[in-house]
């Protein structure tokens, strides 16, 4: 925490930066994350925060993981939540989190990312918009470029343990020579 030291002798202490590390963040909570930064907004509220920076964070949906992010929270000029900014460290995969009345909007965009760590997939891009609403995902416009070709479509994911996928894509131009070498098959 880093006060903001005209503040520290008055009745509401504002601090310029908040670093939070190690926060497991399921996406559903996301949503809640406005009230939370309204509350701190308040004037009659003794503490009020400028700036909230996440590290080492954990984002899931059901099975689905994106490990040790950082994060921005970025607020307006009256300290209301507008968004949250989240990337790797390595910053190949960015995600903007737009929470609304009804859920939260996703936009994601990724470079050069692997979906874990030992992956032999590597996407060369990949781009959609997701809205998650109570306990969906819906996955938007996808567009992920790898092994030579394009990924389109939509899916929905539950947020239940085995990660249930359903929806609608289409394979253009995929390389299968490099889909077997992925999968080991054809290699003796």
């Amino acid at each position: 925490l880093q006060p903001d030291l005209s503040t520290l002798l008055s009745s509401r202490i504002i601090f310029k930066k908040a670093v939070i590390r190690g926060l497991e963040l399921p996406l559903e909570s996301i949503g809640g994350m406005p009230g939370v930064f309204a509350s701190f907004a308040k004037e009659e509220n003794p503490v009020g925060v400028e700036q909230v920076f996440l590290e080492k964070t954990d984002v899931s949906h059901g099975a689905l993981l994106l490990k040790n992010l950082e994060a921005d929270i970025r607020l307006d000029s009256k300290g209301l939540m507008q968004s949250l900014y989240m990337r790797t460290s390595d910053r190949v995969l960015a995600a903007v989190a737009t929470p609304d009345g009804s859920g939260v909007g996703l936009v994601v965009e990724a470079y050069s990312w692997r979906p874990f760590e030992d992956s032999k997939l590597v996407f060369d891009s990949a781009n959609f918009n997701a809205k998650f609403d109570n306990g969906n995902l819906a996955l938007n416009d996808i567009e992920i470029r790898l092994l030579d070709g394009v990924v389109k479509g939509s899916a929905a994911i539950s947020s239940n343990a085995e990660a249930n996928i359903s929806g609608e894509v289409r394979f253009e131009r995929i390389n299968t020579n490099r889909v077997g070498d992925m999968l080991g098959l054809g290699k003796r």
